[in-house]
């Protein structure tokens, strides 16, 4: 085949996929809701924090609080956003925009509903199976707003098969602080992790935030007898804020001063002096 031939196959298709595209903007307009005659799509363009002026984004808030829960099913959609993979790519961006840009507009959009987005929560949960991962790492930034609600389904996504997706989760709960204490269970899980990176993280969030350490201590204590060093130093670097259970953890610890792995001992010194300083 030539190449005028070539173009003038191509010539229908993208006229026919331009209409598509503009097709499904109406579509999307007419499906989401309105508010002070505009829709909300509209609005949230006020949460480009690099393009939008501060009373810009105030009004975004604003018309996003008034509008509720109404809201959720567009949000959910966005926080979804996919660009297609075809010559219908940049027909779909100039209508819709940017899929990242529209997922951040969807985590802000569903901050500013506060209490209200926790409405959510069973789709949120269905998100984070998604095969695309920009997907899973916005839907996991929506329920981090949500307190312990979201830290508990969020947490589910620490057996996800995505390495960057696990760290993501064990950093975002080691920032809820206190908030991720429901997580505590799942956490101490990922000081098994075949990453390094995560298991030391999921430690770190472990000391700090506020768990009953009762509840945890066999399965630290079992860990340190894990065929894994990261696993073993890790859960050593954990016990040495149990400093109301010393009497156990200490000779645990201390029988750790011989293992042929150096973070390993290194770990287990440095809890022990946090023990008896």
């Amino acid at each position: 085949m030539n190449n005028a031939s070539t173009k003038i196959l191509l010539g229908p298709l993208v006229i026919f996929a331009l209409l598509l595209s503009i097709c499904a903007f109406y579509q999307s307009q007419h499906k989401q809701p309105w508010y002070s005659g505009r829709s909300l799509g509209s609005w949230m363009r006020g949460f480009d924090y690099h393009k939008a002026t501060p009373e810009q984004q105030k009004l975004a808030v604003e018309a996003v609080s008034h509008i509720g829960t109404n809201a959720i099913p567009f949000l959910l959609s966005e926080l979804g956003a996919q660009e297609p993979k075809n010559p219908a790519r940049i027909f779909h961006v100039t209508v819709f925009g940017v899929a990242s840009e529209r997922q951040k507009r969807a985590v802000r959009a569903f901050a500013a509903l506060g209490e209200a987005g926790k409405h959510a929560i069973p789709a949120l949960n269905k998100l984070l199976d998604s095969e695309d991962i920009n997907t899973v790492v916005h839907t996991i930034r929506v329920l981090s707003e949500m307190g312990q609600d979201g830290a508990w389904v969020m947490s589910r996504a620490l057996t996800n098969a995505n390495g960057d997706i696990r760290y993501t989760v064990v950093n975002t709960l080691y920032n809820m602080g206190t908030n991720a204490s429901v997580a505590a269970y799942r956490l101490v899980q990922c000081v098994n992790d075949s990453k390094p990176e995560i298991a030391y993280h999921a430690a770190s969030a472990l000391s700090r935030i506020e768990v009953d350490s009762g509840a945890l201590l066999p399965i630290l204590l079992k860990n340190l007898k894990s065929t894994n060093p990261t696993c073993r130093a890790a859960s050593a670097m954990i016990l040495g804020s149990y400093t109301n259970q010393i009497t156990i953890v200490a000779p645990a610890l201390v029988s750790l001063s011989n293992d042929p792995n150096t973070d390993v001992r290194e770990a287990a010194s440095n809890s022990i002096h946090e023990l008896t300083k």
